[in-house]
């Protein structure tokens, strides 16, 4: 399953990428496994935090300052 949200800075709980653009958000079923992985290939994640929303998530950024964000639901 994909899923793609366009949402509005001003009505979102998530600002954007420091005014560069867009964050590009995936769900993983582990994010544990996906932030080894993305650190190993020297991608520099930020740490694994918990969110309001009840998810874990991290950032890495692509040379434009994209935001690409790693979340894994919390049950």
């Amino acid at each position: 399953m994909s899923r793609l949200s366009i949402a509005d800075e001003r009505h979102a709980s998530v600002k954007s990428s420091e005014g560069k653009g867009i964050t590009i958000a995936v769900e993983v079923d582990d994010i544990h496994s996906a932030f080894l992985y993305v650190t190993n290939l020297g991608l520099n994640p930020t740490s694994i935090k918990k969110h309001a929303w009840n998810a874990k998530v991290f950032h890495i950024f692509d040379p434009e300052g994209t935001r690409l964000e790693a979340w894994e639901a919390v049950v």
